[in-house]
């Protein structure tokens, strides 16, 4: 499996709450090892570097949690199931993937035990927050545990109490969060909710290669300003997020289409001072 390869991680379960060998075996010559000593050494080689945040899913990874794993809370795996609607919309790499191969899903019951074991380990490694992608995920597994509020019910609760515990209250961004769950419970500890999708595609009308990944440019660029209209009248500020900068042919539709939606930029595809000045 190549996990650089789009649509390859989907499959992919939690198996520890601990940061994989390549965090794990860094050596600083100041600080020692692992994690936290890596974080130590990006804040003094880079004084800009305020804060360090670590990505992970609502569910813990793009699939879930292996079930069975000791250390880990339980899990059950979930197919996830999608609304004849949903699946005329748009065809997706993403959802495929995670339709195909299903959700190792916490039981709602002990979903503070996940983000406790996460955020913990993280904050003890001087990490200041974090970026909690695939929220929209609830809605696919939620028919067994009393419907799509219930559960996310349960999950906001345990995120919310853990970012207050170990991330000062809110330090968390949220990602692929559009869906009316996050607008109603998940934003009490959530300041920066991201408005745009994803690009991975090098054609500006999308992948030559027939991978549709989010559609490609036009849908990329069109939806941060669309989507921070509403998207702020209900939730935290909007992101900029990832950015193309020339000599990709959209660089600067894309740049002039994040400085519409009137957010902040946290993440760029390369250090492009045109892009940069852009938004």
């Amino acid at each position: 499996m190549t996990l650089t390869t789009a649509g390859e991680q989907m499959p992919c379960r939690l198996t520890k709450f601990e940061e994989n060998f390549k965090f794990k075996e860094y050596k600083s010559p100041k600080f020692g090892e692992g994690l936290g000593a890596f974080v130590k050494d990006l804040k003094e080689s880079y004084p800009s570097i305020e804060h360090v945040y670590v990505w992970h899913a609502l569910c813990g990874y793009w699939g879930g949690l292996r079930p069975k794993t000791v250390g880990l809370p339980e899990a059950r795996l979930i197919r996830p199931r999608l609304s004849p609607g949903l699946e005329k919309t748009m065809q997706d790499l993403a959802v495929d993937k995670i339709v195909s191969n299903g959700v190792g899903l916490v039981e709602p019951t002990k979903a503070h035990e996940l983000y406790e074991g996460l955020h913990s380990h993280l904050e003890k490694a001087g990490i200041d927050g974090v970026k909690v992608d695939v929220i929209q995920i609830l809605e696919m597994v939620s028919e067994e545990y009393g419907g799509r509020v219930e559960l996310a019910k349960a999950y906001y609760k345990g995120l919310t109490e853990s970012v207050r515990k170990h991330f000062k209250g809110n330090g968390v961004i949220a990602s692929m969060e559009h869906c009316n769950d996050f607008m109603f419970l998940g934003t009490e500890a959530i300041s920066l909710g991201r408005v745009g999708d994803d690009f991975w595609c090098t054609d500006p009308a999308g992948d030559r290669n027939g991978t549709f990944w989010l559609q490609g440019m036009p849908h990329h660029g069109a939806l941060p300003p669309t989507h921070s209209l509403c998207d702020v009248q209900a939730s935290p500020l909007p992101d900029c997020g990832h950015v193309p900068s020339p000599p990709h042919p959209c660089a600067h539709f894309h740049a002039a289409s994040r400085a519409y939606l009137g957010g902040p930029v946290y993440g760029f595809s390369d250090s492009s001072a045109i892009t940069t000045s852009s938004c």
